[in-house]
């Protein structure tokens, strides 16, 4: 009922654009030790989506197994004011269920370190601390207004540090999850449900780009496996 739509054109998605694993690795090597860098990093790791990862708490992380429960969502919602919106959290997640993911050492060993440096700003702000237990709040607790967040990253992205990257969205750090995985020979069903798609059929449609270069690599493979002995 809080929502507001998007007009035809703006819901359009836009074209997709993706790095490549030595690009992707070049941007979490200069953010890393930045504020907004774990999160950025936390999203390129994943694949989960910004919401998901903004609404993330530490509950929802076990850290020991390594794995992260998507519970609940960060979305912009008009304030009560009526004027303006702000980042507010809601439970479920855009495919409706929650879901649980695998997680990479070097993210589990990132975000324990994440973890020391927010209790450290907790303790500094001491009452003025809004706690919701997130993972990636504001420095006060608040839950991030979400397109200001992304706007965020198309700043950065726009400074002379990454002058050498393409230029991307924040959402394409989890199309380019998608790509390097399917890319990797992830089985697309694994890709599909890390996601969050209601099928692999979804997975499949949205990276026919990568199926295409899959399907050019398995001709080649299975061509030289037959003209090995050198027959014609």
């Amino acid at each position: 009922d809080q929502a507001t739509p998007p007009s035809a054109k703006s819901a359009r998605a836009p074209e997709m654009q993706t790095w490549t694993a030595s690009e992707l690795a070049t941007f979490l090597a200069r953010t890393e030790g930045d504020r907004y860098g774990y999160v950025w990093a936390f999203l390129a790791t994943s694949g989960c989506r910004r919401g998901e990862a903004l609404g993330l708490r530490w509950t929802d992380l076990d850290l020991i197994a390594g794995s992260a429960a998507f519970r609940q969502q960060v979305i912009p919602l008009p304030k009560e004011s009526g004027v303006g919106r702000e980042g507010r959290i809601v439970p479920g997640t855009k495919g409706g269920e929650a879901r649980v993911i695998q997680l990479d050492r070097r993210t589990v060993a990132m975000l324990r370190t994440w973890r020391r440096l927010q209790a450290a700003e907790r303790l500094a702000l001491g009452g003025g601390y809004e706690d919701n237990g997130l993972v990636f709040p504001r420095v006060d607790g608040r839950p991030y207004h979400p397109e200001a967040f992304s706007k965020t990253f198309d700043r950065r992205l726009r400074t002379k540090a990454f002058a050498d990257l393409p230029t991307i969205r924040l959402h394409d750090l989890r199309h380019t999850w998608a790509t390097l995985a399917l890319e990797a020979g992830v089985d697309v069903a694994v890709v599909s449900k890390r996601l969050g798609h209601s099928s692999p059929v979804i997975t499949w449609g949205t990276y026919q780009h990568v199926r295409h270069g899959m399907q050019t690599d398995a001709a080649e493979r299975v061509a030289a496996s037959i003209f090995a002995d050198g027959s014609r």
